[in-house]
């Protein structure tokens, strides 16, 4: 006697439904809510389930979505029963995964086809299912066993299948219909699948396109199965995605050399793919490595030409920092502290000088590096200006950070030389006066300030306060006049 359990929280519909179908000769047994209905098709391993679709605790599409996702049911039938007669609650249900759908009230005719059609399906599937395991010699002896789906309405053509496919070695699920396979599909992976070619439209879509349709089978291999009359039907198929056809009768030797060859290709691609998604990912990589250890122009010019070539630049405003006392602050720190406060300054700096057209240089401790106008042409005023906002921002976003370690920083303008130099560790570097008056300068006023040479005092006058610190020697006995900038009037905005 076949066995169906009918979850259903209505006492009356149960009462009705559960006595046609003993009538009818089934064993019914009753859930009265869908997680009672899940535990008992769970433990009884019914032949069929009526599922109502608005049940209490846990509703029909929870349920439905539960007994799918586990080994145990998710090769019972189910039929949602709703009281809407909507398309939309249809659809619902098929896809929570009811393999069909009836509404109340119970139309007796059509609801005990639909009940025999699924049990039927059910029992040829059990069948093929005992075939789709191949033994272990057969799956030893091909290394390149594939999993594949099968589909096809016929129950002669999957049986001949199932034989060819177990004596080549492949493992597969064996569907009936189209409903099925889409089921199967949206529950497991499969490395092709076999498609009968006069399977008909889902909602005017042949199969097919429908696969196609989805990202993740895009490039799975799909092998239409044709009778010698719908040979046609097979190779207008490719033009719409197929990777190929097999007519029937299906010899071994035709079927194993043409699934060999769609899942070879299938490989290749799969791992040309992984090589260039490698590859795309390495050269990332690189790039960001390349941006943390060289200014960004220097890696567009690598970009470009593969090589950096020395360059004057002849009006670059060169920004110093460094951390007061610092060396005499992190003797007194663990390494891991001190480390970890200069990272989160070092990176507050990068964020700043993002904001001001300037480009970091480099760092050497506690020392960090800038400049405007090296890569980006930038008026003499604009340069000066850009670089001492900067420097503005900078004193105050470490005010934030380490209150206790207060900036020197020193801003001068001038020519300087650029490049790259070293092999084994390379370093982007810059040489010249330039260079030495601006460490000068910033060593020449006392903490916490920011201070100018005279030729940066002179393109931000008009936009600046500021003071006069007095002349300070330089190491070829010249002397540079400094001064500190206290205000900057703000970037105008558009």
């Amino acid at each position: 006697m076949q066995r169906i359990l009918l979850v259903e929280d209505n006492e009356m519909n149960r009462d009705l439904i559960s006595r046609r179908l003993k009538r009818r000769g089934f064993d019914v047994s009753i859930a009265v809510d869908g997680a009672e209905g899940v535990e008992k098709a769970t433990a009884d391993q019914p032949d069929i389930i009526v599922m109502d679709m608005g049940l209490p605790v846990l509703d029909g599409y929870e349920a439905t979505r539960m007994l799918k996702d586990a080994d145990a049911t998710k090769r019972i039938p189910i039929i949602g029963l709703s009281a809407h007669a909507m398309s939309g609650d249809a659809r619902k249900a098929l896809a929570a995964g009811c393999d069909d759908y009836d509404t109340k009230p119970v139309e007796w005719a059509r609801m005990l086809g639909k009940i025999d059609t699924l049990l039927t399906r059910a029992k040829e599937d059990a069948a093929n299912v005992e075939l789709s395991t191949p033994a272990a010699s057969a799956t030893a002896a091909n290394p390149d066993a594939a999993h594949l789906l099968v589909v096809d309405d016929s129950a002669m053509h999957r049986q001949m299948l199932s034989e060819r496919l177990t004596l080549l070695g492949h493992t597969f699920d064996l569907v009936a219909g189209v409903e099925a396979a889409r089921q199967r599909l949206e529950h497991a992976t499969f490395d092709a699948v076999l498609l009968d070619v006069t399977l008909p439209p889902v909602e005017g879509q042949p199969l097919l396109e429908l696969i196609r349709a989805d990202p993740r089978y895009q490039d799975m291999p799909v092998i239409m199965l044709s009778t010698i009359d719908a040979v046609s039907d097979a190779i207008a198929a490719l033009s719409r995605g197929a990777s190929d056809f097999i007519a029937q009768p299906f010899h071994a030797e035709v079927l194993a050399t043409r699934l060999n060859v769609c899942l070879e290709r299938a490989r290749t691609h799969q791992s040309l793919q992984t090589l260039e998604e490698a590859l795309s990912a390495e050269k990332r990589r690189s790039e960001h490595l390349l941006g943390t250890l060289l200014p960004a122009g220097i890696v567009t010019e690598l970009r470009e030409t593969r090589k950096v070539v020395p360059r004057r630049c002849p009006d670059v405003a060169l920004l110093f920092c460094d951390v007061a006392g610092f060396r005499k602050v992190s003797d007194s720190l663990d390494p891991e502290d001190s480390i970890r406060r200069l990272q989160r300054l070092i990176v507050a700096f990068e964020d700043v000088v993002a904001r001001h057209r300037v480009e970091k240089v480099k760092t050497n401790g506690d020392s960090f590096v800038a400049a405007a106008g090296l890569f980006e042409s930038l008026a003499s005023p604009a340069a000066a200006l850009a670089a001492v906002r900067c420097g503005l921002e900078m004193i105050e976003v470490a005010s934030t950070i380490e209150a206790s370690w207060p900036l020197r920083i020193g801003i001068h303008q001038g020519s300087v030389v650029a490049g790259v130099v070293g092999h084994r560790k390379c370093q982007f570097d810059l040489w010249g006066n330039t260079v030495q008056t601006a460490a000068r300068v910033k060593s020449s006023g006392p903490p916490g300030g920011l201070q100018v040479s005279e030729t940066v005092w002179r393109q931000i006058a008009g936009q600046s306060q500021g003071q006069r610190l007095g002349e300070v020697k330089l190491k070829d006995d010249s002397a540079v006049t400094v001064y500190r900038v206290q205000r900057v009037e703000p970037e105008a905005t558009l």
